[in-house]
């Protein structure tokens, strides 16, 4: 697998033939256009609460997303997560209602992943609830309400990951990997990558929304 330079001094290669060919194909768009099978998600009425308002059917997306979007694993893949939906390429949340986008999406978001690799989304869903309970009755409220249903949501697609990672043969150092992080904390290198990437993948999906 050649790499092309402007330069004269050839690059070096450090990473196996099968690494270096994972990289390849990500560079030529092949998931990308994978993507596209799935590009999105369908809303029903029976996913949304009566006079449901856009942060409602936001939230339903969320859920509907975490629970239904494509797994896809790699066979050269040393870490897993993947954003799988294609219309979030296009700056949409990818979800349809009624066969129209819920809403727009904002890219270029930089993101706290340090709090993330340091406590994992069980952190994050104790400080939300402890935030919930004392701005209950405020105009903070139905935020925090939606940030537990996003920690919520993250949790049942890390789980939906581990259950098609668990009885791979060739992939079990990936689901040791993950049976800790993003959840918790990360306890070595391996573990914040894993994490870092993990988050990121989900992010994708719809946490670029913009009220």
């Amino acid at each position: 697998m050649q790499f092309y330079t402007v330069s004269d001094t050839p690059r070096p290669v450090r990473l196996c033939e099968t690494t270096r060919k994972f990289a390849y194909d990500s560079l030529h768009y092949q998931y990308g256009k994978d993507t596209w099978k799935t590009p999105n998600v369908i809303l029903e009425d029976s996913d949304l609460p009566e006079c449901a308002s856009l942060i409602d059917k936001y939230d339903a997306a969320i859920k509907k997303i975490a629970e239904t979007a494509p797994i896809r694993i790699c066979k050269e893949e040393r870490i897993s997560g993947a954003a799988t939906l294609g219309d979030a390429m296009r700056h949409y949340v990818p979800a349809l209602y009624k066969g129209e986008y819920i809403c727009f999406s904002v890219s270029h978001l930089t993101t706290d992943f340090k709090t993330v690799i340091e406590e994992g989304y069980s952190g994050l869903f104790e400080r939300a609830k402890k935030s919930l309970a004392a701005y209950s009755g405020t105009d903070r409220e139905r935020f925090l309400k939606s940030a537990i249903l996003v920690l919520r949501s993250f949790e049942t697609y890390h789980k939906r990951y581990l259950a098609a990672l668990e009885n791979r043969a060739d992939k079990q150092e990936n689901y040791r990997n993950l049976l800790r992080v993003p959840a918790f904390g990360a306890t070595n290198f391996f573990e914040a990558v894993q994490s870092l990437w993990f988050t990121f993948s989900f992010k994708i999906f719809f946490t670029l929304y913009k009220r």
